[in-house]
């Protein structure tokens, strides 16, 4: 991946998976989990990431279940209930992620192929008047690696983390939306080793990254804060708090945060763990099985109301959702 790079490193370089191992922690049940709604179908494809917005807008992206089409689509969710609309199909490639905030602003990035070879692409885009649809600008080459994720405040912050080409170590850029639908991305900057990072970033400018061992199932996290083209980390070394594998997180404006993850790197059992932001890093709630049999990359979203949505492939070629409050 990013041989052309001259990284800094992560304050400093971390040592490869070190942890404190705070899993749930003692206060654990001060963070009660959401329940989760039953499962509706929400569209064909596979490969999905989903993001809310404060009023309820939701916008969802995902692969064709058959080819390597990346179609987007909007819904409104309004007291656990979600009015779709259609989908369009916006550009070509693998694993797709997405972001928006409050102004209407939306951010992608996805590969244009996995593997060695695989080359990071980002498209920005504005949501039309009617929330119905995204108007999106050019895409652009932006690094190299594989399985992205992206995080956009309403200060038109962003922060995108990603596995290098061969899956055993964790990269991120930090910068700012222009309003010529380009983004000013500071240098990548190596965080730790792992695979299949999620990422989440408020307007307070605190962020929270998430990451999977190297051929392992232990899960780990960072808690830090942007600070123009990068993240200042609360801790020099990664700390384990969960097993499993392709974590997906959002996180609101209230520190309230939401992951979700498989229990193998295959169809497998669908979990989720709350948490909240503290001054020393996370209070993590306990996990919970949402559902079963679903596959890779899927999302999760949470609003400054608390509602959430998690959009999964319940089979290969079918896209689900289920709705949520969070717990007070």
């Amino acid at each position: 991946m990013n041989a052309e790079h001259n990284p800094s490193p992560k304050n400093p370089e971390p040592a490869e998976n070190t942890a404190t191992n705070e899993n749930t922690g003692a206060n654990a049940e001060t963070v009660p989990g959401p329940s989760w709604s039953d499962s509706h179908e929400w569209d064909s494809g596979s490969e999905t990431s989903v993001a809310l917005r404060n009023n309820g807008v939701l916008t969802e992206i995902h692969k064709s279940q058959g080819n390597t089409g990346i179609w987007n689509k909007l819904g409104l969710i309004s007291n656990g209930s979600v009015t779709k609309y259609d989908a369009h199909k916006h550009d070509s490639g693998y694993a797709p992620r997405i972001a928006v905030n409050n102004n209407g602003r939306v951010v992608q990035v996805h590969n244009n192929i996995l593997g060695a070879a695989g080359k990071l692409y980002y498209r920005v885009g504005t949501i039309n008047d009617d929330s119905t649809d995204i108007e999106w600008g050019d895409s652009h080459h932006y690094d190299s690696g594989q399985y992205a994720d992206v995080s956009i405040n309403d200060h038109g912050q962003i922060v995108e983390v990603h596995a290098d080409q061969w899956l055993s170590n964790v990269w991120y850029h930090a910068g700012t939306i222009n309003a010529d639908n380009t983004i000013s991305w500071g240098s990548a900057i190596k965080l730790d080793s792992g695979t299949a990072p999620a990422i989440a970033l408020n307007n307070n400018g605190d962020v929270v990254e998430i990451h999977v061992s190297p051929g392992k199932d232990d899960m780990w996290y960072n808690v830090g804060r942007i600070n123009g083209t990068q993240i200042n980390w609360m801790r020099s070394i990664s700390t384990k708090f969960d097993d499993g594998y392709w974590p997906a997180i959002d996180m609101n404006n209230h520190g309230q945060v939401y992951e979700v993850h498989n229990s193998l790197a295959i169809a497998s059992d669908y979990w989720g763990r709350p948490g909240v932001l503290t001054a020393n890093g996370m209070n993590w709630g306990n996990a919970s099985k949402i559902t079963t049999n679903v596959y890779p990359l899927n999302g999760v979203a949470i609003n400054d109301n608390g509602a959430l949505i998690t959009t999964y492939a319940g089979s290969i070629t079918k896209i689900k959702y289920r709705t949520a409050q969070w717990a007070h």
